[in-house]
């Protein structure tokens, strides 16, 4: 009976340590609660509590061994659940003080342990209001929300400051250190929803030291070892077919990019515009881009879809030498990075510029605390990764942004000095003199019709989920910023990328959007996340380069009719095709082309194509639908190199021959027997027939748009008639 009355009340889910407030927990379980049978509620206590225990062991320093965990159970003693593990001599009362162990980093002469404090007590925190040093803002202690997490505590306190009156705690205030008695205390972390009296939580410093203890250098790399995802692949070369911007499938978490699923998904609500409550939440880190355009935003909505993170759309810089030499910026230039970088400590802005140049996308919150070459920050996780590698860097802070929903800090990145290697739920950690990989892009963009041509540089982290994306913003942005972000217009465009193994792809194209052209910054993303998730061999890029020139779109024309000058032809002989273009709203035009036949052709009866771009790359999967296989990283090179811009006439000489395609090898005209030797002995994915063997191919530039397909016959005869 006592057990039914435990499920009833739910007071045994807050004696197993899970703090039935939880958001991410509350909710499903009072509608279980609530409304289902005793079995399924069973079966709900047991799965919060393993979540509770899991959740509780993501921060912990220690691990139970296996024989602790096959000891350790809930036993009932005298009407209250206590614990019992096979290290004990009895039953154990659930102690918080015990339960937590302290620290190897925690030192009683600078810090101040949670079970010492008592509301009322009075203390200070550092924080950047404004330039690059911290100032003092004033702290009551409220209070102390026990197991506010799994097997941790928050500290409530009330800020008072000035800047804070009327607003509630500021998004970019994360990491703020809060001392009593001049004694760190905690982090500021935490906040309510449409709040405006600053009461914050308080990560607790015991909690955030775990992460300093596994903080160190030269951890491992992770993107060395980390497993791949083929739906990142798959995605991507999505997004290359289609010219779109993909969110990530349902489900997937690959390496660097995981997608947060909301309640109102999981629970089948419909997303309000409002909140029903008011909720405590983390801090959001806000993240500054100076990029503006619908697409570059777009792109930054797939990229951060977490609690814990927001973008916003402000006039910042990263890590480039105009925002550190800036005389007219609060907190004055930044002559020397390396003496800021020595400086830096509780209190001071830190950044985490993942685009970082004349392009930018930077996150901004606070130190906590600092010991010799490490620190720690936030109070909070940023994606909570894990083991990770962002760049890290100074932040200049250049005001407060007063907002009833989320005032936040207005800041910019100030050069990297080190690297963010955790990121955990208490906090993230860095390590000074330990630098995140980034790549280079190198962007020209000439717009005649109005600024000529812009040259932007920028960095991006290397990160085989979030760089291309980034490569992508950075991309569509310069567009953008030369010319216009949206409105008809074409772009002829030109880019490179070279990769540490010696790959190297180099392209041309054409392409008309209602994006001033940006779409183009799509196609070079998503084909460099093909390269970069690639599930054959791991790439890390060098270099990208892009130009490109903005013009007035292209009018369409379509391809009426087109004939050559005679039927019958001599091998080595010279075809002359005349065609017949109707633009859009114009009088017919007459263009030519030409093609040389090999001079060792046999005679017979063959195919003249004559087409645009959409119609020769069908036309090549046609005769060898292996085309469209991606096997191998060789196959995946060929299939990016493959390229028909749509302002070309393409003239395809085909033989009416059969062959084989082996492992993305074509073989020519062979013999039927061999053919069925070779489909019998290949694997079926590595094998294909191909119909039909391209003679000799040649396209032609227009001014226009093409569009249509014809087919003309023509004979080859030594003799030189039929």
């Amino acid at each position: 009976m006592r057990l039914d009355a435990a499920i009833e009340s739910v007071d045994l889910i807050r004696v197993v340590g899970i703090d039935f407030e939880t958001e991410r927990l509350g909710d499903l379980a009072m509608r279980w609660f609530d409304k289902q049978s005793r079995a399924v509620r069973l079966w709900t206590w047991f799965t919060l509590v393993v979540l509770g225990t899991l959740s509780a062991h993501a921060t912990a320093t220690t691990s139970l061994t296996s024989e602790t965990v096959q000891h350790l159970k809930l036993q009932d003693h005298g009407g209250a659940w206590v614990r019992t593990t096979g290290l004990s001599t009895g039953p154990e009362k659930f102690d918080r003080d015990r339960e937590t162990s302290v620290p190897s980093l925690f030192d009683p002469a600078k810090m101040m342990r949670v079970s010492d404090l008592r509301p009322g007590m009075k203390g200070y925190g550092l924080t950047v209001f404004s330039g690059i040093r911290p100032e003092r803002f004033e702290v009551e202690i409220v209070g102390v929300h026990h197991r506010r997490f799994p097997g941790d505590d928050m500290i409530l306190c009330q800020l008072a400051h000035p800047m804070l009156r009327d607003i509630g705690v500021v998004a970019g205030m994360s990491g703020s250190p809060v001392f009593v008695d001049d004694k760190l205390i905690g982090a500021v972390a935490y906040g309510w929803t449409f709040a405006k009296e600053p009461l914050a939580g308080v990560t607790p410093i015991e909690t955030m030291l775990r992460v300093m203890e596994v903080t160190q250098p030269n951890l491992r790399d992770p993107e060395e070892d980390a497993p791949g995802s083929m739906e990142s692949f798959r995605v991507y070369r999505e997004m290359r077919e289609t010219v779109s911007v993909k969110p990530l499938p349902k489900g997937v978490a690959p390496d660097g990019m995981r997608r947060v699923v909301r309640r109102d998904e999981l629970l089948g609500e419909p997303q309000k515009e409002l909140p029903e409550t008011f909720t405590l939440e983390p801090l959001s880190l806000p993240i500054f881009t100076n990029c503006r355009s619908p697409l570059s935003l777009r792109i930054a909505e797939t990229l951060l879809g977490s609690n814990s993170v927001f973008p916003m759309v402000a006039g910042a810089t990263s890590g480039n030498d105009p925002a550190m030499q800036a005389e007219n910026a609060p907190g004055g230039p930044v002559t020397d990075l390396k003496k800021l970088s020595e400086e830096l400590s509780g209190g001071y802005g830190l950044a985490v510029p993942l685009l970082e140049g004349d392009l930018c996308l930077a996150g901004i919150g606070t130190v906590t605390y600092r010991q010799g070459n490490r620190l720690i920050a936030f109070g909070h996780p940023m994606f909570e990764f894990g083991i990770v590698s962002y760049p890290m860097a100074p932040a200049r802070v250049q005001t407060l942004v007063r907002n009833i929903a989320r005032p936040f800090k207005l800041g910019e990145a100030l050069g990297q000095v080190g690297a963010i290697r955790q990121d955990r739920t208490p906090a993230v950690g860095g390590v000074f003199g330990e630098f995140a990989r980034m790549f280079p892009i190198e962007i020209t963009v000439t717009d005649p019709e109005y600024r000529g041509t812009r040259h932007f540089s920028c960095r991006v982290w290397e990160n085989r989920d979030y760089g291309p994306r980034l490569a992508m913003m950075a991309i569509t942005e310069s567009m953008a910023a030369t010319g216009r972000s949206g409105g008809q217009a074409a772009v002829l465009y030109e880019y490179t990328f070279a990769f540490d193994d010696g790959t190297s792809i180099t392209k041309e194209n054409y392409l008309a959007d209602e994006y001033g052209g940006g779409t183009a910054g799509v196609i070079v993303g998503s084909e460099l996340g093909m390269l970069m998730t690639n599930p054959f061999k791991k790439v890390r890029p060098q270099k990208v380069d892009f130009r490109a020139t903005v013009l007035g779109r292209f009018p369409e024309a379509e391809l009426r009719t087109a004939h050559t000058d005679k039927s019958v032809y001599r091998p080595g002989e010279t075809v002359q095709v005349t065609l017949e273009l109707l633009p859009y709203r114009k009088s017919k035009i007459v263009q030519k082309a030409q093609l040389t036949l090999p001079q060792h052709l046999p005679d017979g009866d063959y195919q003249l194509v004559i087409t645009d771009a959409a119609g020769r790359e069908e036309l090549e999967l046609e005769r060898n639908p292996a085309l469209g296989q991606i096997s191998d990283y060789d196959a995946l090179v060929r299939y990016l190199r493959r390229n028909f811009p749509r302002n070309r006439v393409y003239v395809v000489c085909l033989d009416r021959d059969t062959g084989s395609s082996v492992r993305g090898q074509e073989l020519a005209r062979l013999p039927s027997s061999i053919i069925t030797t070779l489909e019998q002995s290949t694997e079926s994915q590595n094998y294909a027939p191909i119909a039909g063997n391209v003679v000799v191919d040649v396209d032609a530039v227009t001014d226009f748009e093409i569009q249509g397909r014809l087919t003309l016959p023509i004979t080859i005869s030594r003799k030189g008639r039929d």
